[in-house]
């Protein structure tokens, strides 16, 4: 055997190297840019140069894989929230300008308001 095995549900991170017959064990996480010489065993993080076995995995406290740059639940969207606002806004200017152009076709409503607009 000349090539690396990885199990299911490994994880090596991005710029890994696995050199030679090397075993990478169910549930092992290789850390980004490590170097793995000798075989991983399973549900273990290893990380480094060479890679190192740092903490084995607790199932209890195991949570589901969540690559990056994916959203994450119960994390808010911060362009979602922007976008919300200014929808909040525009509506509330779309009745403003509703309520001046309202005031504009009646004659008395106009005068007072070219006062209110000079005096404020």
């Amino acid at each position: 055997k000349r090539h690396p095995t990885v199990k299911d549900n490994a994880i090596i991170g991005s710029g890994a190297a696995v050199l030679g017959p090397i075993t990478i064990g169910e549930g092992a996480r290789v850390g980004a840019n490590s170097v793995v010489t000798k075989d991983i065993p399973a549900s273990v993080t290893a990380v480094g140069i060479p890679a190192q076995v740092i903490m084995p995995r607790n199932k209890s406290k195991a949570r589901e894989f969540q690559p990056y740059g994916t959203p994450a639940d119960g994390c808010p969207d911060p362009v979602l929230q922007t976008i919300e606002s200014l929808r909040g806004q525009v509506s509330t200017l779309m009745e403003r300008v509703e309520e001046l152009e309202t005031q504009l076709e009646d004659p008395g409503q106009a005068a007072s308001l070219n006062r209110d607009s000079k005096t404020g």
